[in-house]
């Protein structure tokens, strides 16, 4: 018979520690600014249309063609708008706060897995290309 990990105490401490996340006053902060930005037609369509423009100069960017300093000026114009806007700034650090929650929880029980004990700072700290070792010759360094 092959070993196997209990799920049902996996499921019971997971579902502890995500009640702590939403149990969190923030975490009712941020939802609240993610539904406000979402409810704002105005701010919805000022941010994909920033979004959009990104997209567009990226790719631009990537079929090796130079952006021009009047496509450049207006991308950041339109970013600057963006900020100013109470709403789409609201959704953007919510959004962020939210991810990084998210990245920790994934990288620390990544980190767990791959050590086989739980992980300390060290091991914890970004660098390199996130394969797990300084010297991995991944070439990413």
């Amino acid at each position: 018979m092959r070993p196997k990990l209990d799920m049902d105490v996996i499921n019971a401490k997971m579902e502890d520690l995500c009640r702590e996340v939403i149990n969190q006053p923030a975490f009712a902060e941020f939802k609240q600014m993610i539904e406000e930005f979402l409810m704002n037609d105005q701010a919805l369509e000022q941010y994909n249309s920033l979004v959009d423009r990104q997209r567009m100069l990226h790719q631009k960017q990537h079929q090796g063609l130079r952006l021009t300093q009047q496509e450049i000026d207006d991308f950041e114009e339109e970013r600057f708008q963006l900020y100013e806007n109470p709403i789409t700034r609201d959704f953007m650090y919510a959004q962020q706060e939210l991810g990084t929650i998210q990245k920790t929880l994934t990288k620390y029980v990544t980190k767990t897995i791959e050590l086989g004990r739980l992980p300390e700072e060290s091991d914890l700290d970004e660098g390199g290309c996130g394969c797990g070792g300084g010297g991995c010759g991944c070439g990413g360094h």
